[in-house]
């Protein structure tokens, strides 16, 4: 008895299993203000790869109450960011 297979078959499971990418990046006042932020993404070994000035309500948006609280308690917040966060803060 044969048994016929697919040759068409999709993919798809492949995408859905492979890791997302994560950054590590780190958030804090810009001195003089109540509104602003800087942003840096770091890379392994903890350089600094890219720093923007971003507004605080965009990042409370996106990332939540934990990170505004570390921000308004410590003063700066270290967070892991996907690669379409990534892209969204752009």
């Amino acid at each position: 008895m044969k048994f016929k297979t697919s040759t068409n078959a999709t993919t798809d499971t492949a995408a859905q299993t492979e890791p997302a990418s994560f950054h590590d990046a780190e958030c804090a006042w810009v001195p003089g203000t109540t509104d602003r932020v800087r942003f840096t993404l770091l890379r392994p070994g903890n350089k600094r790869v890219q720093v923007r000035e971003l507004a605080v309500a965009r990042l409370a948006v996106m990332f939540g109450r934990a990170l505004m609280d570390d921000l308004y308690l410590r003063g700066r917040a270290r967070l892991r960011i996907s690669e379409r966060q990534l892209l969204e803060l752009a």
